[in-house]
């Protein structure tokens, strides 16, 4: 049975206790445009109707509380679900506090690493680990007071119930018309969890490596060895299982400023061995996501390397891999020639297929004028 067939179903049992004519599958073909069966997102432990849905709500304006921002507004497509600015602009017109964090490659559920140990008390998402699961994560900003606004979750249900298109698609995606805040988790998790890069040039293989250009190599080595960025980015070069990659995550202060105006992982742990430190993001589609750091300081992959190269400052719980023997920042005083190699070689992390995927796309119909 299709989709639409569902659809059609729902809208006949709906018609017992509505007289609204946009009950059923035309209200779902007025707004949206979607295949009568959903694609195969090839996702475990979901379905694809319920990641339907979830790209759906995801790019629906009608989750602020101004209907004038999504979940997509700040998490760009193009960007590899991150965003071209160094704050977000919210449903009333203000910023964001932090950088948005792209998307692609999220890990679903990751505790923090403390030495080795797993703890409790932080998780992967977010750049100051307050989550662990990505179900929790994606309803955040849905009632943050800047980003979304929507008051409870009460006022969410009530409001998308009214909507058209969510009976039917919640019919085939939970086999019940109703809309519910463990749905509409659910869907979008699911959804995130669709944004997978798997056809950037930097491969786990090393079939896959023999490709890369002299200037990409010489990169690959520094990145490594000279420099060593891979004992903080090691997912990206396969020194890591990935089932154990998933469930690790980092947070590490790099000396962007002396002092914390933003204290970053202590407000979720209250550690003080925590203040100023945030979430070692993927580079996964660095090549995408400009401008960088928690506070979108950096605009470019050059300022990056600048910083790193010559600009880190002595803060009081600087990550020791970021230090000279005698304590105090180093000074990898990269040259201009190394700064473009390592460049060429994160380049080659972008997955350029997912900032065009159709699936991964709004299915919103243009509003007429």
């Amino acid at each position: 049975m299709t989709l639409k067939s569902i659809g059609l179903l729902v809208a006949v049992g709906l018609s017992v206790t509505s007289c609204d004519p946009d009950d059923g599958w035309a209200g779902v073909d007025d707004y949206l445009t979607l295949p009568d069966t959903p694609h195969n997102y090839g996702i475990e432990n979901t379905t694809n109707a319920q990641i339907q849905l979830g790209r759906v709500l995801f790019y629906d304006t009608q989750l602020s509380a101004s209907n004038s921002v999504s979940c997509a507004s700040c998490h760009k497509q193009s960007n590899a679900f991150g965003d071209n600015v160094a704050f977000s602009e919210g449903f009333d017109g203000r910023l964001t506090l932090r950088n948005t964090l792209p998307l692609v490659d999220s890990r679903r559920s990751a505790q923090f690493r403390d030495s080795a140990t797993f703890v409790p008390r932080a998780g992967g998402l977010f750049w100051d680990g307050r989550q662990t699961a990505m179900e929790d994560a994606v309803i955040e900003p849905i009632f943050n007071h800047i980003e979304m606004g929507i008051s409870d979750e009460k006022d969410l249900t009530k409001k998308l119930e009214k909507l058209p298109y969510y009976a039917p698609l919640f019919k085939a995606a939970f086999a019940t018309p109703h809309v519910n805040m463990w749905g509409i988790r659910t869907s979008l998790a699911n959804f995130v969890a669709s944004m997978r890069s798997t056809s950037s040039r930097f491969k786990l293989s090393e079939k896959s490596r023999a490709t890369l250009s002299d200037s990409e190599l010489l990169g690959q080595s520094l990145f490594i060895k000279k420099y060593n960025c891979s004992s903080c980015h090691q997912g990206q070069l396969g020194l890591m299982t990935p089932t154990t990659y998933q469930s690790q995550a980092e947070f590490a202060n790099i000396g962007l400023s002396a002092t914390s105006s933003d204290r970053g992982l202590w407000q979720t742990t209250g550690l003080s061995k925590d203040d100023g430190l945030f979430r070692v993001p993927s580079l996964n589609n660095v090549g995408l996501t400009a401008p960088y750091m928690h506070d979108g300081s950096l605009a470019t992959l050059e300022e990056v390397i600048d910083h790193y190269s010559n600009a880190i400052e002595p803060h009081r719980n600087l990550d020791k891999r970021l230090k000279n023997t005698s304590g105090s920042p180093m000074r990898m005083e990269i040259s201009e020639e190394e700064k473009k190699a390592i460049i060429a070689f994160l380049l080659t992390f972008t997955d350029y297929t997912i900032a065009k995927d159709p699936w991964l796309s709004d299915p919103f119909k243009a509003k007429s004028n």
